[in-house]
């Protein structure tokens, strides 16, 4: 078994997809776009590139498909090493990060601005969170229509599990927002 440590990030996301059907480099991208975007984004280009070492590690394989103009197009699938390699990164303890979060670095700085433009700053930030809150709950909706999103054996779980962690993210924030709006406008009132 290879080292977690092998696979980047990005190969992770696109081996997870690709743990759910096969696809052209083209699908991942909008499936990556529709399905991952509000947690993991990736340009056209890194996704071809991660996918051609994906290939050389031999965790993912594609066939050539007739495609729309002069050239074929690749199907890919993920392996069994793929999947096995999947499956051993999801057992093993998550990786440290550091959050780089924009929003808290903001939050680090706002005592510079006074109050009422603090208040602004917040306000712009409170917006954001209930557009992705909207957003997050829209996608928990449709992953309801068909009623197997909650069902931890379907591949819909995990889009499921993901949107949830975005409500709980955003709702936490939401609250945030509000105890450091109690805070600046005691000090501006």
């Amino acid at each position: 078994m290879e080292s977690t440590k092998q696979v980047s990030a990005l190969g992770r996301a696109l081996l997870s997809v690709l743990c759910r059907r096969e696809a052209t480099g083209y699908e991942l991208s909008r499936a990556m776009s529709n399905s991952t975007d509000y947690f993991w984004t990736a340009r056209h280009s890194q996704i071809y590139a991660e996918l051609a070492r994906l290939e050389t590690a031999g965790l993912v394989r594609h066939t050539d498909i007739a495609a729309a103009g002069p050239r074929q197009s690749k199907r890919y699938a993920v392996t069994a090493a793929g999947r096995r390699s999947v499956l051993h990164w999801l057992r093993t303890e998550p990786e440290a990060h550091v959050d780089r979060d924009p929003v808290i670095l903001r939050a680090h700085a706002l005592w510079l601005l006074p109050p009422d433009e603090a208040l602004e700053v917040l306000a712009g930030i409170e917006d954001a969170s209930r557009e992705r809150l909207t957003l997050y709950r829209s996608f928990e909706r449709e992953l309801d229509d068909d009623g197997q999103a909650r069902t931890a054996s379907h591949p819909d779980f995990g889009s499921w599990a993901t949107v949830r962690a975005g409500i709980e993210f955003h709702q936490g924030r939401l609250r945030w927002c509000r105890d450091v709006r109690r805070r600046l406008q005691q000090e501006d009132g």
